[in-house]
């Protein structure tokens, strides 16, 4: 008896099987590690890429630089220390002066694989410390935000972590977690807190944050064969690993309408100015920032040396370029069947003819190999 597979079946099995005999999933993980004062704005733009970091060191003069590398005795290492001045300081060397910001961030131009596209899975981990007397606004106070890049509304956070003055009494303080899908009236966008519990447990100690997002949107507007949208979030006490925070949806919307490109991460002080509580100049500490894209396909035996080039944008619409690149690179393109669809060897792919959707890029230099994921919109 001959059993015809349904066609779904059928790709998954072949994909499998060209997976089996010339790809291997791993994990891609970017690690950013204080190691001792000086050139710490150097350090993270090594590591993020472009200018990935938003101070208001200008507000100063001469200015002051606000984010640091500090020893700490509780984790006897070296940690990032991030400081905003009350009276001094404003968002960005005053863009808005209603407003204060002191962050790092991935965005355009940092690696393709900091950036978290449709149908993929990253990881967020990173330790962090609140002074003991720390005095949060009554409006916002992120020290964690997930924004998308493109898509409607993309200057509002799909996600925020913030320490929150909930009454005029300092010692009610909260560390809320909010959502925004981005749908929302002119007046705003509308945010949803998720997670809200006493910020006591988590001043004056480190605790070690994960988040886990699944890039899609929910069940109600994606194929009922598609994996939707999730997030996990888990907030641990570094020393004791009682575990402080949890909150999870594994079926949430984690794109922007439109057309959103990919997801970001930011860490810091953003907090707002018109706060009615009293506010003070603030220090929070930040360790140990990872970025892990799950699951990447990369060849089993040999990986391309990154630093030897780059290729751009991904995803992408109509061509991909290829910067570095030496007569000797050697460019293939498949599809998720293995067959190959298209062979360069010059500094650009033109694949506006393609379908949307996943396509694995293969460089080859030599004996040295490569293999990327390529979303075609």
């Amino acid at each position: 008896m001959v059993v015809k597979l349904p066609l779904t079946i059928l790709r998954i099995y072949l994909f499998l099987f060209f997976s089996i005999s010339f790809l291997q999933a791993q994990d891609v993980v970017t690690l950013l590690t204080a190691d001792g004062p000086g050139d710490t704005y150097q350090l993270i733009e090594n590591t993020f890429g472009g200018t990935p970091y938003e101070v208001p060191d200008c507000d100063h003069n001469p200015p002051v630089a606000h984010i640091n590398e500090v020893f700490d005795n509780d984790l006897n290492k070296d940690v990032f220390k991030f400081d905003i001045h009350r009276d001094i300081d404003t968002d960005r060397c005053r863009i808005n002066i209603d407003r204060q910001r002191n962050e790092i961030k991935t965005y355009d131009p940092s690696p393709n694989k900091l950036k978290a596209v449709k149908e993929e899975l990253v990881v967020y981990n990173w330790k962090f410390k609140l002074d003991s007397d720390f005095l949060p606004t009554n409006r916002f106070t992120h020290i964690f935000q997930i924004k998308a890049k493109g898509g409607n509304d993309d200057s509002n956070p799909v996600l925020t972590i913030s320490p929150f003055k909930s009454s005029s009494s300092s010692a009610v303080r909260k560390l809320r977690v909010r959502y925004s899908q981005g749908d929302h009236p002119p007046s705003g966008p509308e945010y949803v807190t998720v997670r809200e519990i006493d910020l006591a447990p988590f001043l004056g100690n480190w605790v070690e944050a994960t988040c886990e997002v699944y890039v899609n949107e929910d069940s109600t507007t994606i194929p009922s064969d598609e994996k939707p949208g999730s997030i996990k979030l888990v907030i641990k006490d570094v020393f004791t690993g009682n575990e402080l925070l949890n909150y999870e949806d594994l079926d949430i919307d984690m794109l922007r309408e439109g057309s959103a490109v990919f997801l970001r991460p930011k860490w810091g002080i953003y907090r707002s100015l018109e706060s009615s509580m009293p506010l003070r100049d603030e220090t929070v500490y930040f360790a140990d920032f990872s970025i892990t894209e799950k699951d990447q396909l990369l060849l089993s035996t040999d990986e391309f040396d990154e630093n030897a080039f780059g290729f751009y944008p991904n995803p992408v619409s109509n061509k991909i370029y290829f910067q570095n690149v030496q007569s000797k690179v050697r460019f293939e393109l498949y599809n998720l069947q293995g067959k190959l669809i298209i062979t360069a060897t010059a500094n650009e792919i033109d694949v506006h003819n393609l379908n949307a959707g996943i396509y694995i890029l293969k460089t080859t230099n030599g004996n040295r190999n490569g293999i990327y994921k390529v979303l075609k919109q």
